[in-house]
């Protein structure tokens, strides 16, 4: 099991998969060209990249799917995923081009407790957003809850 006894950063790369339940604290998880875990995860620092998590992601830390600046990739979570009060999601989306960000699919339900935050992180400051313009920054397969 990943724990706080780990050194601040993990990378995980190349399509290879972690075989283990995965706790974040104070730490920050990365996945590059697909990597992933294939167990659950619960996030109380960082979680960034595109990958999958192959359980259950529950959050109370910041999730931002893609791999830095103008990135827009997915993050797949297999299983449900769960964004407690207080826990940031930080999408990147390109209001220059309507429908570019980055997202989290989930193949089960995602729920968001009240007071779970959302952020748009635009390319530029300087960016405006289109009126009517659509980004969908969280999929879920069976349905999305909360408030």
């Amino acid at each position: 099991m990943l724990c706080q006894a780990l050194q601040l950063f993990i990378n995980i790369i190349n399509d290879a998969k972690l075989a283990e339940q995965g706790f974040i604290a104070n730490r920050a998880l990365e996945f590059f060209d697909n990597g992933g875990i294939l167990g659950n995860v619960v996030n109380g620092g960082l979680l960034a990249g595109h990958g999958a998590v192959g359980g259950n992601l529950i959050s109370s830390g910041i999730v931002t799917p893609g791999a830095g600046s103008a990135s827009y990739q997915t993050l797949t979570v297999d299983g449900n995923y769960s964004q407690g009060a207080g826990a940031v999601y930080l999408a990147q989306i390109n209001p220059a081009q309507s429908g570019a960000s980055s997202r989290i699919a989930v193949n089960g339900s995602a729920t968001l407790a009240s007071g779970a935050v959302i952020t748009l992180a635009p390319l530029a400051a300087t960016t405006t957003f289109q009126k009517g313009d659509r980004y969908t920054v969280l999929s879920a397969g069976n349905g999305l809850s909360g408030t």
